[in-house]
C-alpha cells in the first residue's frame, strides 16, 4: 500500500517534487509517522485477507474493517488512529478521502458508544507524578541492578543512575514534557535565574510543530536535581540533557517508580498528568495550568484533574 500511495503522490502536478515530498513528510512528528505506518500495515493486511483493494479505500470496506477491529477488542483510540492514517494517505496521494463518508463517521461514533457501554471506551490514563510521588522517589534508596554481563552495579553506579532518573521525573512533572520533548532537550534550553528557579525552552512540540519555542518554569528543587545529576555523572553541558530516546526515558521512569514502591502504571506521560494535578491542588486557575503544560484547550486540563475538581464540591456539600 505504501508503494501505491508514493506512486500516486509522485503523479501530483507539481514542479518542485522533491521539496513538496519533504514538506509532506515533515507534516507530522516522527512518532506520529511511525504510528500511521503501523496502522496502514494493519489495514493492508486486513484488506489482503478479505480480498478488497487496499488503495484507494472503499467506504464500505473501511466500515467492515472498523467493525472487525472493534470485535477484536481494539479501543476507540486505535480505530481513530487507523482512520487518521488512511485519511492522510489519501490526501497525500490526491485521492478522495473515504473517512469523510457519512457512513464511516456514523459507524465510528457508534463503535465508540458501544465501547463506552462495555467499559472500554475511555483511554487509560498514566499514573500521575504528583508531589507525593516525587517525595517518595527522592527518598528511595538506590537499587543495585544486575548488569547485562553479570554482577551487580556498584553503589556509585546505582547512585549516578538514580540521580538521572530522579532529575528526569521532576523535570517531566514541572514542565509537563512529553517523552519525545525530554529526549530532544539540550542543556542550552535550561536557564537558571537569580532566585534559583529555572526557565525551560521547549523548542518544538506537538502543539508547536513550527518550532517557535515555548518557555515554562522549573522549580528550585528541579534545577538543583539537574545540577546534581550533571555533577555525579560528569555530563558535558554542550549537548543533550539525557542523551536517550523517548522510549528509553519512559522505561527508566516506570522502573524507578516500581523500585520506589509506587507500583506500575507510570510512563512518559505521567509528568503531564502530575503537572496538572500538582498545580490544581494548590489552587492554580485553569489558564495557568494550561500555559505551563502548553495545552491548546482547557478540556485537556479538565481531563487530567477530574478527581481534584470533584473534591472541590465538598466545600458546599
Amino acid at each position: 500500500m505504501a508503494e501505491e500511495v508514493a506512486r500516486r503522490r509522485e503523479a501530483l502536478p507539481v514542479r518542485a517534487g522533491g521539496a513538496v515530498r519533504a514538506a509532506l513528510e515533515a507534516e507530522h512528528a516522527p512518532e506520529t509517522r511511525r504510528a500511521y505506518a503501523s496502522a496502514l500495515r494493519t489495514w493492508a493486511a486486513w484488506a489482503r485477507d478479505n480480498g478488497v483493494a487496499a488503495f484507494p479505500v472503499a467506504a464500505e470496506a473501511l466500515v467492515a474493517f472498523l467493525t472487525d477491529r472493534h470485535a477484536d477488542g481494539r479501543s476507540p483510540a486505535s480505530l481513530r488512529l487507523s482512520v487518521a492514517a488512511l485519511a492522510r494517505a489519501h490526501v497525500q496521494a490526491g485521492e478522495a478521502d473515504p473517512t469523510k463518508h457519512p457512513g464511516v463517521r456514523s459507524v465510528l461514533k457508534g463503535l465508540g458508544r458501544l465501547a463506552a457501554a462495555r467499559g472500554t471506551g475511555a483511554p487509560r490514563q498514566a499514573r500521575a507524578l504528583t508531589a507525593e510521588a516525587l517525595v517518595l522517589l527522592r527518598a528511595a534508596k538506590p537499587v543495585r541492578r544486575r548488569k547485562a554481563l553479570g554482577g551487580l552495579e556498584t553503589w556509585d553506579e546505582a547512585m549516578r543512575r538514580q540521580s538521572l532518573d530522579v532529575a528526569l521525573a521532576h523535570l517531566l512533572s514541572d514542565a509537563g514534557l512529553r517523552r519525545s520533548e525530554a529526549a530532544a532537550l539540550a542543556w542550552r534550553d535550561v536557564e537558571r535565574v537569580a532566585d534559583g528557579s529555572g526557565r525551560l525552552t521547549v523548542r518544538r512540540s506537538k502543539t508547536d510543530p513550527t518550532g517557535d519555542g515555548q518557555t515554562v518554569a522549573l522549580t528550585v528543587l528541579t534545577v538543583r536535581l539537574l545540577g546534581r545529576y550533571a555533577r555525579l555523572c560528569g555530563v558535558r553541558k554542550d549537548g543533550l540533557v539525557f542523551g536517550l530516546s523517548g522510549e528509553q526515558l519512559s522505561r527508566r521512569l516506570a522502573r524507578l517508580c516500581e523500585e520506589a514502591g509506587l507500583g506500575g502504571g507510570f510512563s512518559g506521560h505521567s509528568g503531564r498528568v502530575g503537572l496538572a494535578r500538582r498545580m490544581v491542588s494548590k489552587g492554580a486557575p485553569t489558564a495557568a495550568v494550561q500555559l505551563q503544560g502548553r495545552w491548546k484547550e482547557p478540556r485537556m486540563v479538565a481531563r487530567y484533574v477530574r478527581r481534584e475538581e470533584a473534591a472541590s464540591a465538598l466545600r458546599w456539600l
